[in-house]
């Protein structure tokens, strides 16, 4: 960085250069999110601001007096801005205390004289929404000044900024919908400021643009936005639109490619209940009738809920399309982009207990527009990534990268319950493709231990304890199915009924079935038993040879059907 250099140097600079460069360098460091590098500058700053001994070579008279009423509010400004994104939540309240302290007595005056700006306002409304005190931090950000420069001016579009605020609250709240609304909202106003800029002419970079206009496009963050707003609103066509064109300029973000594959994932099954609650009719289950009287018998038809068709032929696969296909490639690169950063770690040369007790920036992966992945976020996405690519390898038909995506899974130090859970179904799922059952069964014989998304953290530091109040981590999932641990288990024993018909006990997959079948209505709210366990117990029941227990089923199911 041309500054880092810059402030090698500082020693024969002017105190007015020297400030300059002190306060670009910062608003520099938290803008790339290195907020450590940032605290070191800061504490710099100030001894070059307050000490007594440079106020001595000042030629403005009671200039220690004016120091404090011109900086004090904006190097407080910066070290709160450091402290909301470490995320630590008292350190926050403390400065946040002496910034009001000093709004309160400052006045109404510009920026630096600690008056109550748009900028003070943002920051209390952001720490806030940390706390999860969503409606208080709304409340803060509609009592915003205005105080803010003009766009050409500043170079900031500020109501972009207040509808983008408004969107990532409603975001956490929960309402996607709302939270789209604003995101569009805040695209509206960044499209109409940057019409206020004149033509850019061939073969001039300015082209009469005021310099600091140049950086005033957010449309790529907004972008990002809007595409997981439609994620979780249920467009995942759209929303792989909006990623697609985010990804070509935060191509090193591994979450974002993740984002994309979620879309393909979802293009192709939007929800899992559904093969649940699917309704079996008399076209699905019979293919024909053969033969008349007391020789009549009814051809059934097999029913495979998880049928898809590779794509054999069409465009390639590498073009982007929210395909099946194209998720393979989305979660190779996120999964070589974690491996990249994992490889440059070790090449620091620490041992694994160094890297573990090593600062915050050196265990972060960057994931632009947003804020750097932390060590527990890292963990997740990585188990995230595995859990897509076994998905959608057994989806595609690669068993045996499902198997190895699956058993990578399971492997990994950090594991939440979901990912576990997702982790032994598919490998199960694989080794039964693989004619395996007996490995198949060890993986479905383990006890659910919960189907939660957030992982063990082994940690007892202050900061976890900090962050206790707050719910900036809290996870925003979607709604899925099996959303319980009891479905959860009867889904695990259900599977582990087809494995012991497959390797021929059918008696004994016959008296496990026996047992799940009433309760997936009783305790997963579903008004019939799923078909495909309809379907499993009709079959059984003919391998067992009860063909009237066949029938019965068939009756009782299908009454319009006469076996």
């Amino acid at each position: 960085m041309i500054l880092e250099k810059v402030f090698q140097f500082m020693e024969p600079l002017d105190e007015r250069l020297k400030r300059k460069v002190c306060f670009m360098l910062i608003e520099l460091y938290l803008c790339s999110n290195q907020p450590n590098k940032a605290f070191s500058i800061i504490s710099f700053t100030e001894k070059l601001l307050f000490d007594s001994k440079s106020e001595k070579d000042s030629v403005k008279p009671a200039s220690a007096a004016t120091a404090n009423e011109t900086y004090k509010p904006r190097i407080q400004q910066y070290k709160l801005r450091c402290f909301l994104q470490l995320k630590s939540i008292k350190a926050c309240k403390k400065e946040l205390k002496m910034l009001n302290t000093m709004t309160q007595t400052g006045g109404m005056d510009t920026y630096l004289c600690g008056g109550p700006t748009d900028t003070t306002v943002y920051l209390k409304a952001q720490f806030e929404c940390m706390k999860g005190n969503y409606r208080n931090s709304m409340k803060i950000l509609g009592s915003a000044p205005g105080t803010h420069a003009p766009f050409l001016k500043s170079g900031q579009c500020v109501p972009a900024m207040y509808f983008n605020n408004l969107g990532c609250i409603h975001f956490y709240m929960r309402k996607h919908n709302l939270g789209l609304f604003y995101f569009q909202k805040s695209l509206e106003q960044t499209d109409e400021a940057l019409d206020m800029l004149p033509q850019k002419e061939t073969g001039q970079s300015l082209s009469g643009r005021p310099l600091q206009t140049l950086t005033g496009s957010q449309r790529h963050d907004l972008l990002h936005n809007i595409g997981l707003e439609l994620l979780f609103c249920g467009k995942p066509l759209q929303a792989f639109d909006c990623l697609l064109e985010v990804v070509q300029v935060y191509h090193n973000n591994p979450r974002l490619w993740l984002r994309l594959a979620e879309c393909c994932i979802n293009t192709q099954r939007a929800d899992n209940e559904q093969l649940f609650k699917m309704k079996l009719k008399a076209q699905d289950l019979v293919r024909g009738v053969a033969g008349q009287g007391s020789h009549r018998k009814l051809i059934l038809k097999p029913m495979d809920v998880n049928s898809y068709t590779p794509r054999s032929d069409g465009p390639s696969s590498a073009l982007p399309n929210a395909t099946m296909e194209f998720a393979t490639l989305c979660l190779k690169n996120a999964l070589i982009l974690l491996r990249i950063h994992n490889r440059d770690g070790k090449k620091k040369g620490a041992s694994t207990q160094e890297l573990s007790t090593s600062n915050q920036e050196d265990v972060q992966i960057p994931a632009p527009p947003g804020s750097p992945l932390g060590p527990n976020e890292i963990a997740n996405l990585r188990c995230s990534v595995l859990a897509c690519s076994a998905y959608v390898a057994l989806h595609v038909g690669d068993t045996l990268i499902a198997l190895k995506h699956a058993e990578m899974l399971l492997a990994q130090p950090k594991l939440s319950g979901v990912h576990s859970y997702l982790g032994h179904l598919y490998a199960a799922e694989a080794f039964i493709l693989l004619d395996r059952i007996s490995d198949a069964t060890d993986h479905l014989t383990v006890e659910v231990s919960g189907l939660s998304m957030r992982i063990p953290d082994d940690s007892a530091s202050e900061d976890k304890e900090d962050n206790g109040n707050g719910s900036t981590n809290n996870l925003v999932e979607a709604s899925w199915f099996p959303n319980t641990l009891p479905v959860a288990a009867l889904v695990i024993q259900y599977n582990l009924c087809v494995a012991y018909t497959i390797r021929g006990e059918f008696e004994k997959a016959q008296g496990m079935l026996w047992k799940i079948a009433p309760l997936f209505k009783s305790t997963s709210g579903l008004t019939e038993i799923p078909a495909h366990l309809m379907v499993l117990a009709l079959y059984l029941q003919l391998q067992l040879g009860h063909t009237d227990m066949a029938k019965a089923i068939i009756k009782q199911n299908f009454p319009s059907l006469r076996a």
